[in-house]
């Protein structure tokens, strides 16, 4: 299966590393922000003109939403800290694929849109996530799968 990973540049690390641990289970990440090295996609993209259709945010939003079409589900980084807002981009991915694809919350609901995911879409933590898309149980039919598959194929 392929996800999108929607979190905080801020958490690049972390989530490259969560990255591996999804592609070393067969699976693959379509988040491109994610490849090659941070400074490859550390741009400071805070003023009017880095953010205008001309400037380098323009590309980040367009592959980012390419991405997400390419993904069969997004799995959502919330913020650790209730204080910290980001700049947005991760609640612009969620809220651009809501209704159109499964979409996974690591940690904290930090908005209203967010509760239109069911519990059951809600992780603790990426290890968590991670034995939900791994293990496999029975299903009604005889076959096995996961939870996540479960949820994905249902879409």
């Amino acid at each position: 299966m392929k996800f999108y990973f929607a979190g905080s540049f801020s958490r690049w690390d972390e989530l490259k590393q969560y990255m591996n641990e999804l592609e070393a289970a067969g699976h693959k990440c379509t988040s491109r922000w994610l490849y090659g090295t941070k400074e490859d996609h550390q741009v400071d993209v805070t003023t009017d003109e880095e953010l205008s259709p001309s400037g380098p945010a323009f590309q980040f939003a367009v592959e980012d939403l390419e991405d997400i079409d390419e993904a069969d589900a997004v799995v959502f980084f919330s913020s650790r800290d209730s204080t910290s807002k980001g700049r947005g981009g991760r609640h612009t991915e969620f809220g651009y694929a809501l209704g159109e694809k499964p979409i996974f919350i690591i940690g904290r609901r930090e908005c209203a849109f967010h509760a239109l995911v069911p519990d059951v879409q809600k992780f603790h933590g990426f290890t968590d996530f991670m034995i939900a898309l791994t293990i496999s149980q029975p299903r009604s039919d005889g076959s096995r799968g996961s939870l996540v598959e479960d949820i994905v194929e249902l879409g």
